[in-house]
């Protein structure tokens, strides 16, 4: 299933015009904002990279590049190899929030269950949490034949307007998602496949009675995505904590999405017994999935 003839997304650089970049005032120190840029950098490529590399890749002047990787470097964060002059981030840096990781999935292994989902079924994987009236891409992992897409991390859409967003509200109580859905309509947000709060709490209604958001309107035309909560101990529909609600979207081509659909079931089934011992989720392969 992970080979087909369609392209899960379009080669686009662009994020898609329903995204939503994090509003970060005036507030953001400059150099700060490239320091986690850089590591982000480094996250993606996931190889070491040399300084002509990291300046084309981002954009940023080359003296505030030689400049904070040098500093990096010096505080523990990077290693530098002389030979190949080349930059690499030091397990410092997969130290720093591993035990955000490890207090809430102590036996999982979340990044790989996320490999082998968009291995095993040939689409992109998105891992996002609340932040306000947003859902927050933390994670993406490419379908191995898109080089580049409007998904990207750290970005977002209103919760109210995804399905992923519908996974995450059906783990909120009642009264944040009233504050959440007033909020979005009253700032004028781009929704797409809602239009006033009767909308918002059928939508949310039917996701915790499925345990899951199947969806080709809340997203991108031409597109599908199947997002769940994650909950834990046992318990489907619970959050890890109220502050500490996640989900995961499975997204590609709509019409792939519908062929396979599944399949797809079967192997997020498989993914979270075989990688995510934490996590409740058992979705039923025999019944007809619903759409949101």
């Amino acid at each position: 299933m992970g080979q087909n003839s369609f392209e899960p997304y379009p080669r686009l650089s662009e994020p898609s015009n329903l995204d939503i970049k994090p509003d970060l005032g005036s507030g953001v120190v400059k150099s700060a904002q490239r320091v986690f840029e850089i590591l982000e950098l480094f996250e993606r490529i996931q190889r070491p990279a040399r300084v002509a590399e990291i300046v084309e890749l981002t954009d940023f002047p080359q003296s505030s590049v030689s400049m904070l990787l040098r500093s990096m470097e010096k505080l523990g964060y990077l290693n530098w190899d002389p030979e190949d002059r080349t930059y690499v981030p030091s397990l410092r840096v997969n130290m720093l929030g591993g035990w955000v990781h490890d207090e809430t999935l102590p036996h999982s292994l979340l990044r790989t269950a996320m490999r082998e989902l968009s291995s095993r079924t040939g689409l992109t994987v998105v891992l996002g949490q609340p932040n306000g009236r947003f859902v927050r891409y933390a994670h993406v992992v490419l379908a191995s034949n898109v080089h580049r897409s409007y998904v990207h991390q750290g970005m977002g859409r209103p919760l109210i307007g995804s399905a992923l967003g519908y996974a995450l509200l059906s783990g909120l109580d009642d009264g944040r998602i009233g504050r959440i859905a007033h909020a979005t309509l009253a700032q004028g947000d781009k929704v797409r496949g809602t239009s006033d709060l009767a909308q918002v709490w059928a939508t949310v209604e039917k996701t915790r009675r499925l345990g899951y958001a199947y969806s080709t309107r809340h997203t991108t035309p031409g597109f599908a995505s199947f997002s769940f909560l994650l909950g834990l101990n046992g318990t489907p529909g619970v959050p890890v904590k109220a502050t500490n609600v996640f989900g995961l979207a499975l997204a590609a081509h709509r019409q792939y999405c519908e062929q396979h659909i599944k399949e797809i079931i079967v192997s997020i089934n498989q993914v979270v017994n075989e990688y995510l011992p934490d996590i409740y989720v058992d979705f039923d392969d025999e019944s007809p999935i619903e759409k949101i």
